[in-house]
Order: C-alpha cells, then sequence, then structure tokens
C-alpha cells in the first residue's frame, strides 16, 4: 500500500475520529500517534501488504494484532463501564463495524479503520507518553509496547523494525 496515502487516508482520519479518553473534547490524533502507529503498519504488515500473519501465526489486519489481545482491549474498556471518556472512545471504535454490535478480530483483515483503532487502543493503555517521530525513539516504544518480545530479542527486533522503516524512508 502507498505510505502517502495509507496515512493521510486511513490512519489520519481514523485518529481524527478517535475521541481522546482522559479529554473527550480532543481527539486520538497528534503528529506522534499518526508516526508511531503509521509506522507500526509499515513494519507490522510491510505497509499493509499482509493482512495475516506471514508463518501461520494469528496475528490480523494491517497493524498484525493477534485476537487474544483484540479481546483484552475490549475487556479493558468493558471494565470501565462508568467512565464516559472510555465508553465514548469505544462507542467511536464501534462505528467502524460492519453488521454487528460489537467488533469481530476476523473483521481486522479487511476493516483498516477498525485496525488502525484497535492499533490507536493498544498503545493508549500504556502509560509511557507517545514517543518523538524519530525512528530510534518509536522503535523502541513499539518494542516496549507493542512487540511484546522478551527482551533478550530487542535489539534484533528493534533492528527489523528500524530496517523496515528505513527502506521506506518514512520518516526521513
Amino acid at each position: 500500500m502507498n505510505i502517502e496515502q495509507l496515512e493521510k487516508e486511513i490512519v489520519e482520519p481514523m485518529l481524527h475520529r478517535m475521541p481522546y479518553p482522559y479529554d473527550t473534547s480532543t481527539t486520538c490524533y497528534s503528529e506522534k500517534a499518526l508516526k508511531l502507529v503509521t509506522a507500526t503498519i509499515i513494519h507490522e504488515s510491510d505497509s499493509g501488504e499482509y493482512v495475516k500473519q506471514v508463518g501461520g501465526g494469528p496475528a490480523l489486519g494491517i497493524c498484525q494484532m493477534e485476537p487474544d489481545t483484540f479481546f483484552d482491549h475490549e475487556n479493558y474498556i468493558d471494565a470501565r463501564k462508568t467512565d464516559s471518556g472510555w465508553q465514548e472512545l469505544w462507542s467511536a471504535i464501534r462505528s467502524n463495524v460492519i453488521g454487528r454490535r460489537y467488533p469481530d478480530p476476523e473483521e481486522l483483515l479487511w476493516n483498516n479503520g477498525l485496525a488502525v483503532a484497535m492499533c490507536r487502543l493498544h498503545y493508549l493503555r500504556s502509560p509511557e507518553p507517545l514517543p518523538e517521530p524519530e525512528l530510534d525513539a518509536i522503535a523502541d516504544y513499539w518494542f516496549d509496547n507493542y512487540n511484546r518480545s522478551p527482551e533478550k530479542l530487542r535489539n534484533e527486533r528493534i533492528t527489523a523494525f528500524e530496517c523496515s522503516i528505513d527502506s521506506t524512508a518514512y520518516l526521513d
């Protein structure tokens, strides 16, 4: 998928549609969020080339989210039923679901808006502030908050992440 179109036609509009749960007068969009989510897609699915995990793993969609992670996010929001900010965010995410009240992880295969929303939700759950839009900062943040590989694989995974971003010249 063309990275410029991915960023401007899919990621950015979706982030603007998502209310920020800690202050619903604003959205989940920021330049940092845009760069982080887009870089995640570039690395995880080769810029949207793959919607099923290569090698037969369970990850789905352009953000390569596993169904267990997807359901964990649903449970996280469900546990915050009295928090209007999180419920407003979940309502916005559900508005991208076609024909069902609740999203299904299989929908990540074809619903890029849902995939972007769930990726941003994943990063929202981190207590760490979003990284600066620089490759090394994004790579470290991705490893610590999205990848979940053992620490002993940190250098290998970060190098792979940086190489996939470098090959596209996305953050240049």
